[in-house]
């Protein structure tokens, strides 16, 4: 299983449609709101955006509420946009693993938060289970009232919620990305509908985590017979060596039954 190469996905906060960059229509408060239209603007703002709007302010706008300098904004404004990016290509090239994370803790990936720790390296890459959610984004600094808004409305709309964190000169920063279901097929590069059978009115996401799981299935044997490439998927799946082990050698006993 091999990630796509990675490109920039831009989809309307409201409608979800896939967008080209040049019909990209942003707020023009945050800066980070996109939409397709006027109309979808409007709607989204009604919707709930209008609470969201001033916390999801790019830095740039922040640094220069606070009474910095542009000069200073813009330094703030850069860093931020490398985490986004970095972030984007991070999620890219382990989508499947995010993806078997949730599996092995039993748990629907769009019910948790992902963390992308980049204060790591390599960056750690974390399913947080909804029970432990709460204490993640307190030891991290985040508003958790405004950050379980964002979930709660990213459940609605069948998405998936990341926490990315690195370090910066003044300290440590986060910054929540959002990665709607219609990026799914997108990042996982198939055709999820007709994958799996009878399970069209399932989420895209539940697709994409039943197809990934699937996958591992059909690789079992060869894993669990080859020692290099069995050490090769631990690595890449970032779990424990022996929770790996464990549920790979559950899952063939299951089999055998």
């Amino acid at each position: 299983m091999s990630s796509p190469t990675y490109r920039k996905i831009f989809i309307c906060r409201a409608c979800k449609e896939n967008l080209l960059e040049e019909d990209v229509k942003e707020c023009s408060a945050c800066h980070r709101a996109i939409y397709c239209s006027r109309e979808c603007q409007v709607n989204d703002w009604k919707d709930g955006h209008k609470l969201d709007c001033k916390h999801m302010k790019t830095s740039y706008l922040k640094e220069l509420e606070l009474g910095n300098s542009r000069k200073e904004a813009k330094k703030a404004l850069v860093s931020e946009q490398n985490l986004s990016y970095s972030s984007e290509v991070l999620i890219s090239e382990n989508i499947e693993s995010i993806l078997f994370q949730s599996t092995f803790l039993k748990v629907n990936v769009i019910d948790c938060l992902v963390e992308l720790n980049f204060c790591q390296i390599p960056p750690k890459i974390r399913v947080i289970t909804p029970e432990k959610q709460d204490m993640f984004l307190n030891i991290y600094g985040c508003d958790v009232e405004i950050t379980t808004r964002i979930i709660k409305r990213n459940h609605e709309d069948d998405a998936l919620t990341f926490v990315c964190i690195a370090n910066q000169e003044d300290g440590r920063t986060s910054l929540i990305k959002t990665i709607p279901q219609k990026a799914a097929e997108l990042l996982l590069g198939r055709d999820l509908i007709n994958e799996v059978s009878a399970c069209t009115e399932a989420s895209k996401w539940a697709l994409a985590q039943r197809t990934v799981e699937s996958d591992i299935g059909t690789m079992l044997d060869t894993i669990t017979s080859d020692e290099k490439l069995c050490k090769h998927v631990i690595k890449k799946l970032s779990l424990p060596q022996e929770n790996v082990i464990n549920y790979l050698s559950n899952i063939v006993e299951e089999w055998g039954e």
